[in-house]
């Protein structure tokens, strides 16, 4: 039997590896009490442009890591992590590595006040040790301004009607104060580079569905600070596109990150790709894919959103094209007849008949020994299917 097991992480709690070696040991554990010598498992974390894809595309393309000075969305200096290949000069950056909500208390998270600087500040770091592409998860933010923060770092000046630059760090406050934009050190700087922004939502810059509309609120802004905020990066966008590349504000994807994908596809000329897409690719998945049996998936919460081409559903995807049967387990469920009639062939929550007293799901050890747990399980039902 040939098991392909391919999880996203299960944010906040899992990574995509460690959730994949959890996966593993359920599944090892049934083809002991089986006898299943010839039993194959195949590991392929996976990610869909969030947290976790910088690791996934290391892991694929042989990266190291390595790390430097940054600052968090609200200014705190950090030492930050992201993967280099020296072998093909290329870096594999996750925007929340220093831009990340969870690097931002609570009591902090107030929108106006945080930037992407320390995003810049990374790409910026990858450049000096010589890359020649950059691949930046856009992902799990703490900030929507647009990428002016990121851009700033990168070398690019934003001016005021008077010609003055705007304060450095930049953030969303500083929107509707830029009245030209200076892009000659970020064009040189660029020079020759590729960048790649792997985006994991298809919503615009602007609009109902876009950055500040759709999640805003996660991030600490209120209704009234959401109809600014949309307001401030309708304007940054007319700024930006009287001299940069117009049309990308409602280009899918670019309200991603907090519109840092649009910064840096409007300004700085990156590329906008599928996250879940690219990290498939990467990683070989369809190869691995053939001849298996079964394909299991995972993710923190698998609903609706789940089918918006996030990772999970890109893996069942590749996986129906060949045949083989996809499950996905995850921390929540919800609209599973949606999921069913998409084509997974199973959704198990690894929490049901849990109850408060068994424990923490979200704590590391609890939820890494449900989702063994239910990994066996699944490959105990489906024995007896046979």
């Amino acid at each position: 039997m040939k098991i392909v097991i391919a999880p996203d992480s299960f944010k906040g709690v899992l990574s995509a590896h460690d959730a994949a070696a959890v996966i593993a040991s359920g599944v090892a554990k049934f083809l002991d009490e089986t006898g299943d010598s010839e039993g194959e498992i195949i590991l392929t974390p996976i990610a869909d442009g969030g947290e976790g894809t910088a690791a996934a595309l290391a892991a694929a393309n042989k990266a190291t890591e390595v790390a430097c000075d940054s600052i968090t969305p609200d200014g705190t200096p950090i030492r930050a992590g992201y993967y280099f290949s020296q072998d093909i000069l290329t870096a594999y950056i996750d925007q929340a590595a220093a831009g990340g909500l969870p690097l931002v208390p609570p009591s902090r998270r107030n929108p106006f006040r945080l930037s992407s600087f320390g995003t810049g500040l990374l790409i910026a770091d990858a450049l000096r040790r010589g890359a020649r592409n950059v691949i930046i998860g856009i992902g799990g933010s703490a900030t929507i301004d647009g990428g002016i923060g990121a851009l700033q770092a990168l070398g690019a000046k934003f001016l005021d009607e008077y010609g003055i630059s705007v304060d450095i760090p930049a953030n969303a406050a500083h929107l509707d104060k830029v009245g030209r934009i200076d892009t000659e050190a970020l064009r040189l700087r660029l020079a020759g580079r590729r960048i790649v922004a792997a985006v994991d939502v298809d919503s615009p810059l602007t609009g109902e569905r876009g950055a500040a509309v759709v999640f805003g609120p996660q991030k600490g802004a209120s209704p009234e600070d959401v109809v600014r905020l949309d307001n401030s990066l309708r304007r940054f966008a007319c700024v930006a596109e009287m001299t940069e590349r117009p049309g990308f504000a409602i280009h899918p994807g670019s309200g991603a990150g907090g519109g840092l994908a649009y910064g840096l596809s409007a300004i700085a000329g990156a590329e906008l790709v599928s996250g879940s897409r690219l990290i498939l690719e990467q990683t070989g998945l369809a190869d691995r894919l053939k001849g298996a049996d079964i394909l299991i998936t995972g993710e923190g919460s698998c609903d609706r959103q789940t089918l918006m081409h996030k990772a999970p559903f890109e893996a069942m995807t590749l996986a129906s094209e060949t045949g083989v049967p996809a499950f996905v387990l995850a921390g929540k469920t919800a609209d599973e007849e949606a999921l069913s009639e998409a084509g997974f062939s199973g959704v198990i929550n690894i929490n049901e008949g849990y109850g408060p007293g068994d424990g923490n799901p979200l704590a590391p050890p609890v939820a890494a020994s449900r989702l063994a747990a239910a990994a066996y399980r699944l490959m105990r039902s489906l024995l007896r299917k046979v």
